[in-house]
């Protein structure tokens, strides 16, 4: 059996089907992994008795120093499956330069002391390799998995979705949805469009990119420099 332990906002148990009947969902109600104490870990841990453990993160710096040193205590293997990587503070003055030596050096020994590190994606790797928090040898690339069952073409909703937008019935459309972080290469999907715009200058072609972030006046800035507005 599988436990599957989310920290903070209840997500999972809302489900009212699940499929995965050797999986248990635990949880616990904390703002983070920093606010659980040792002895609730060692509960848990007690309790499930698991043969690993694998830390699932939103990014890098989701951490848990007490986890980290009950498991190495126990001789319980951990694994990272890491999703991004945290872009480093500038410190501006001693109490930043010394929180950030501290951030530094908490995440350095949490993914030096990993079994392996799983990355979502090659840029996820190149960054977190770059920063020799570990020997790259521990750091392996798995895409995540996508169950197409999940996914249907609807007629209606792809009338709806044009008919919002303004795109025409026959227009050929690119699209993508996300984060607008650099990482994400948006800006390859904007020169790719531009690229066939030239190449088929009769197709009617339009580009939808989803999201919000800080790279997003730089894309409106590589839209408008390419003429792609309209």
């Amino acid at each position: 059996p599988v436990v599957l332990l989310e920290v903070g906002k209840s997500i999972l148990p809302r489900m009212t089907t699940w499929p995965y009947p050797n999986l248990e969902i635990a949880h616990i109600e904390k703002l983070g992994l920093d606010d659980v104490g040792f002895s609730e870990w060692r509960w848990l841990i007690e309790t499930h008795r698991p043969d690993r453990v694998i830390y699932s993160k939103a990014w890098v710096d989701c951490i848990s120093w007490r986890l980290d040193l009950l498991l190495i205590m126990l001789r319980i293997p951990y694994f990272c499956w890491e999703h991004h990587p945290t872009a480093l503070s500038r410190a501006t003055s001693v109490w930043t330069h010394i929180a950030h030596f501290k951030r530094v050096l908490r995440r350095s020994v949490h993914l030096a002391l990993a079994k392996s590190i799983v990355c979502v994606s090659d840029s996820v790797r190149r960054e977190l390799t770059s920063r020799a928090y570990f020997w790259p040898k521990k750091a392996f690339l798995v895409y995540p998995g996508i169950d197409m069952s999940a996914f249907c073409r609807s007629t209606e909703l792809r009338q709806a979705a044009r008919s919002k937008w303004s795109i025409p019935p026959e227009s050929f459309v690119v699209g993508t949805a996300g984060r607008l972080v650099p990482h994400k290469r948006n800006d390859l999907v904007i020169d790719a469009f531009a690229e066939l715009k030239r190449a088929r200058p009769l197709l009617l072609t339009h580009c939808i990119i989803g999201g919000v972030g800080p790279a997003s006046d730089a894309l409106k800035a590589q839209v408008d420099r390419l003429g792609l507005a309209d």
